[in-house]
């Protein structure tokens, strides 16, 4: 794979570690701005509790609003960090204050052929974050776990049988406070969660995500418990895609069962507290 930072530091670290943190990545006025962002084009449907994100809204004109307004001020400064990368989807993760914000450890979706490609995603909170308000939590070094499918509907995992092996010896939780502005860069096969809100305030930050510019941006459906369909999507996908239902206007690369089959992701969950919770070989096949 291609080098992801202009930095060889940066890049070391990441290769190392599975994401990099960059203090003042916004600035002030930055943050002041994508705070006020937030408030003045929030839909009105958009009434969530515990965790939520603008991309669960079902207002396209607002998820696209809602994309640009990050873009602008995301990508430039982005560009500066990394090599020739473009825009996938950004949206507003929000924690409201209660035990429902809990969001245990979990990988984001699949966006690219991870066997020749590396997708990112750069976590950016617009306040103060620590222990009590949901700050970030990752497993350091766990994007070298093993090779995995994930998609929707949902959030749905598979790892491949390679992974099977206790993950909580191998892997340490990082648990970090960080300042607003701040940004957390990680590869998308980097697991990653963060506790409950329990400040009494609400938690902004925001996810930008990224592929290399020359890829083809893939999306993994689940239709059954060992059967994947794969789409070949652009970035307007993700703000078109209706939560939960099988895409019907991108193109459909084939299908992929998976023989016997995968670790779901409460397996997984089994795995990050140090447990071995399967026995048996996965494999993922070709396109049929």
């Amino acid at each position: 794979m291609c080098p992801v930072f202009k930095n060889p530091i940066h890049q070391h670290q990441f290769e190392l570690d599975g994401y990099i943190v960059v203090p003042d990545f916004l600035l002030p006025q930055d943050i002041e701005h994508l705070t006020r962002n937030y408030y003045e084009l929030k839909d009105i449907s958009d009434v969530g509790v515990g965790f939520h994100s603008t991309s669960h809204s079902k207002n396209l004109a607002y998820k696209r609003a809602v994309n640009q307004s990050i873009q602008e001020i995301f990508m430039p400064k982005a560009h500066l960090l990394i090599h020739d990368y473009q825009p996938l989807v950004a949206n507003y993760t929000v924690k409201e204050p209660g035990q429902a914000s809990f969001f245990d450890f979990h990988l984001d979706w699949s966006m690219v052929n991870e066997r020749e490609h590396t997708s990112l995603t750069i976590w950016t909170p617009l306040v103060d974050v620590n222990a009590t308000n949901g700050n970030l939590w990752v497993l350091r070094g766990s994007h070298k776990l093993g090779y995995t499918l994930r998609g929707g509907p949902g959030l749905f995992l598979f790892a491949s049988d390679e992974v099977n092996q206790p993950l909580a010896p191998k892997f340490e939780k990082v648990v970090m406070a960080l300042r607003a502005g701040t940004a957390v860069i990680y590869d998308h096969r980097l697991f990653h969660g963060s506790p409950p809100n329990l400040s009494g305030e609400r938690r902004l930050a925001i996810n930008q995500t990224l592929c290399p510019a020359a890829t083809q941006s893939w999306h993994y459906h689940q239709l059954s418990d060992s059967l994947l369909e794969v789409f070949e999507v652009d970035p307007d996908f993700y703000c078109r895609y209706d939560m939960g239902t099988r895409p019907s206007d991108v193109k459909s690369l084939g299908t992929l069962r998976i023989e016997p089959r995968f670790l779901g992701q409460e397996e997984v969950n089994g795995l990050i507290r140090g447990e071995r919770v399967f026995e048996g070989e996965g494999k993922i096949p070709p396109f049929s």
